[in-house]
């Protein structure tokens, strides 16, 4: 009876233990999400004022479809002169093997169209290597997988 009684104390001081944990993992997990917040505030206020110092200076980020004409043009020959001779495309197919993709690589891919009617699927690769991280547009500055490479796919194929 007396080990019994010893069992259940030692049971009970284990069992307080773990809540006491349990307590001081949610607070310091509570403490880390805080400071997370805070971090997350700061890079917010941190992007607007780099963003507002570069429009200052007249570089702004846009978005491919609301380029102006000229600017359209512009960044039509810097992708047909720069970036169009270091695509390399592939078209999948019954006879052609599916080719092996990169981990962590970006890829445009689209259903293209034959004569006869039936859907291939082609597949660019758009490395870090092949691709600036940001094309310039004139005045305005484009991100290249947001617009230039979805929309020139015509092109390539």
């Amino acid at each position: 009876m007396k080990q019994d009684v010893y069992m259940k104390r030692e049971l009970s001081w284990l069992k307080f233990n773990e809540r006491v944990l349990e307590e001081a993992e949610k607070e310091q997990i509570h403490q880390i999400l805080k400071a997370v917040r805070k971090l997350n505030v700061r890079k917010d206020a941190a992007y607007e004022t780099l963003m507002e110092k570069l429009e200052e200076i007249g570089v702004s980020m846009v978005d491919f479809h609301r380029l102006s004409i000229e600017e359209s043009a512009y960044l039509e020959v810097f992708f047909d002169s720069e970036i169009l001779p270091l695509l390399s495309p592939t078209i999948v197919g019954k006879r052609q093997p599916f080719p092996f993709l990169k981990n962590r690589e970006i890829y445009a891919v689209c259903v293209l169209q034959t004569k006869s009617g039936k859907e291939k699927l082609g597949i660019v690769p758009c490395s870090k290597e092949g691709f600036p991280e940001l094309c310039p547009a004139g005045s305005v500055i484009c991100v290249p997988d947001s617009g230039p490479s979805a929309h020139q796919t015509g092109i390539v194929f």
